[in-house]
Order: structure tokens, then sequence, then C-alpha cells
């Protein structure tokens, strides 16, 4: 049930950041896989991401999130703006240089793309910059 969930903000995350930076439709196969791994003794929350290519010139992009019950909502959101991106930045790359090393979005853009998908985060943020200016 987590996993569908987790899918269906992926989806969304998707057509908000499309509309937001006004992306085309991507003209290539490609998915992410989203594993969930539970929590060891000693492991803490995170995640960790990679990319490669098959034989039929499919893109896959792996999202693995250890412990998803205490990962960091924003965090994850981040991670999935990336991968997203990601897909946008291989998109445009020449094909020899895609194969060989896919593009990877810096993690500081994803992250700022991602706290402008949802209105509260915006919100939110707006006002962390307000207080901190002293203007609130």
């Amino acid at each position: 049930r987590l996993l569908a969930a987790i899918a269906g903000c992926a989806d969304q995350a998707e057509g908000r950041l499309v509309r937001l930076l006004n992306l085309p439709t991507l003209p290539y196969d490609r998915s992410i896989e989203i594993t969930l791994l539970p929590a060891g003794p000693a492991a803490d929350p995170g995640t960790s991401v990679s990319a490669r290519y098959t034989a039929g010139g499919k893109l896959i992009q792996r999202f693995v999130i250890r412990d998803p019950s205490r990962s960091d909502p924003e965090e994850l959101l981040e991670t999935l703006s990336r991968l997203l991106l990601n897909e946008y930045l291989i998109a445009i790359q020449p094909g020899a240089e895609r194969e060989k090393k896919p593009g990877q979005t810096p993690a500081w853009l994803a992250a700022g793309v991602a706290q402008n998908l949802h209105a509260s985060l915006r919100a939110r943020n707006a006002r962390l910059v307000s207080a901190w200016l002293g203007d609130g």
C-alpha cells in the first residue's frame, strides 16, 4: 500500500513538474523503479539512486528508499524531482554520451524545483525567508 501511495505521489509530482517548467513529452522509453527497504538494526532512513540503459535503449532509474516510515517527505520529493529532471536532461544529450554516462541534475536544482511544486512549501519558505530578512 505504501508503494502505491509513493507511486501516486510520483505521478502527481511529474504532472506538477511538467506544468511548472512547461516541459514537453519525453521522446523515449523510460521508467523509475521504486524499491522500499525495511528498517534494519543499524540502518538509517535514506535514499539512493542509480541509472542505467537496457540493451534496447530504455532508461531505467532506480530509487531505493530505506525505512520509508521514517523518511523525510521533502527529501523524497526532492530525490524524485531529481530523477524526473534527469529524464529531461538525458533526453537532450547526444546518444553516445547518454548511453556512456546519463546526465545528472544537480541536487540544488532539483531541491529548488521540488520546493516549488506545492503551494504549502512555497508559503512556508516565503515565511522563513521573510523572518530571516527581518520582515516578519
